[in-house]
């Protein structure tokens, strides 16, 4: 996260964990709860949209559509070939809508060949580097699409006021 200028509150957390709060928490505004696909033995490896907590759930909700965040999805393997997508928390809720007709079943999974139809949000796996490359066009890098620590960063653009001596 770092590489793309992200500085994150706390790291992400992958393991099945009773905390609400989403996984990574951006300073720069940006919000990505992790999850992990299942099942490297059946026919399609697939993911349980259950697996996102009720509580997880309300904290995407709200910084996805009731404050200035961008909130994600990010879902991948632990297996080789690694894959990982990060989806928009706006996009992946449209689509659970659609598949559960509007939120009355979540009884379905999400196969591995339904997150492949959303191939400009997969993040290519650098083997070398052992990080993930985020592409120029994913939405992440159009809104951080400049290094946070220049110093041209720390240039005021609200107004500054003299401030007044204080007087013993």
């Amino acid at each position: 996260m770092l590489n793309i200028g992200l500085e994150f509150y706390h790291p992400p957390d992958i393991r099945q964990t009773t905390t609400a709060r989403p996984d990574i928490l951006s300073i720069n505004g940006i919000v990505i709860e992790c999850k992990t696909i299942k099942s490297l033995i059946e026919k399609e490896p697939w993911f349980n949209p259950k697996e996102i907590s009720n509580g997880q759930r309300k904290h995407l909700d709200y910084y996805g559509f009731a404050r200035h965040f961008l909130a994600f999805l990010a879902i991948g393997t632990l297996w080789r070939p690694r894959r990982l997508w990060c989806i928009p928390w706006e996009t992946w809720v449209h689509m659970e809508n659609t598949l559960s007709d509007y939120g009355k079943d979540l009884g379905f999974r999400i196969s591995l060949s339904k997150l492949e139809e959303f191939p400009q949000y997969e993040l290519p796996w650098n083997p070398t580097t052992k990080v993930w490359n985020f592409l120029s066009s994913h939405p992440i890098m159009l809104a951080n699409n400049r290094s946070p620590h220049l110093s041209s960063d720390w240039l005021p653009h609200s107004l500054r006021f003299p401030e007044e001596e204080k007087t013993k």
